[in-house]
């Protein structure tokens, strides 16, 4: 007589082929439970990314454009005169040069020709002989113990050509001309800004009161 053993044993043992399915179905359920975990769930949203000003950093600001073309009214003793058209940073040399360059009649010893020009200005070059007017001298003649610049007549222009006078410097004077009235002495200069007792020295050959 066969035991309970014998008689259930084959159906507890399973064949190779059932096994093979058994694992196949185990594996598919596996990877069906993962998909359905993996669509549950939610999308990661990244945040954007805000870089916030720092406090008391300086803003950037426009700066105004430098102007690059200058427009000089050149006459007298030059081959063209008329106006003359010069990168920024020209100096008297390069207007005469655009308008053809000097004649033989220039006085070349009362030109400054390396002064720095400004736009709009006059630059008058004088005749062997000429007797100049004061707007053609302060801007072409570079003041001397002969030709002493006149402080209560000369602009910015004409003061930028005494030695260790700048633009602002020139425009100091001018201030105080027009606040205090004019010059009675040459001396006055030390009372103005920017101007010391070394600088005076130095100016005080070049300069005259009218």
């Amino acid at each position: 007589m066969m035991t309970w053993r014998q008689r259930f044993l084959p159906w507890l043992t399973p064949t190779p082929f059932e096994a093979v399915g058994v694992s196949v179905l185990l594996l598919t359920a596996l990877v069906a439970t993962v998909l359905l975990w993996v669509q549950r769930e939610p999308p990661t949203v990244l945040a954007p990314v805000v870089v916030a000003p720092v406090a008391g950093a300086p803003t950037a600001t426009p700066t105004p454009q430098t102007q690059t073309v200058l427009t000089i009214h050149v006459s007298g003793a030059v081959a063209s005169p008329g106006l003359a058209r010069v990168p920024h940073g020209s100096r008297v040399h390069d207007a005469v040069s655009d308008r053809g360059g000097l004649t033989h009649e220039a006085d070349v010893e009362r030109i400054n020709l390396a002064r720095t020009l400004s736009d709009g200005e006059h630059v008058h070059i004088p005749r062997h002989g000429e007797a100049l007017r004061p707007d053609d001298t302060a801007p072409t003649v570079a003041p001397s113990a002969a030709t002493p610049l006149d402080l209560n007549r000369a602009d910015v222009a004409a003061l930028t050509q005494l030695p260790g006078v700048g633009q602002v410097k020139a425009e100091a004077i001018v201030a105080y001309r027009a606040s205090n009235g004019p010059f009675t002495t040459t001396g006055e200069l030390r009372n103005v800004t920017g101007i010391g007792e070394a600088t005076y020295q130095r100016l005080a050959p070049l300069v005259t009161v009218g």
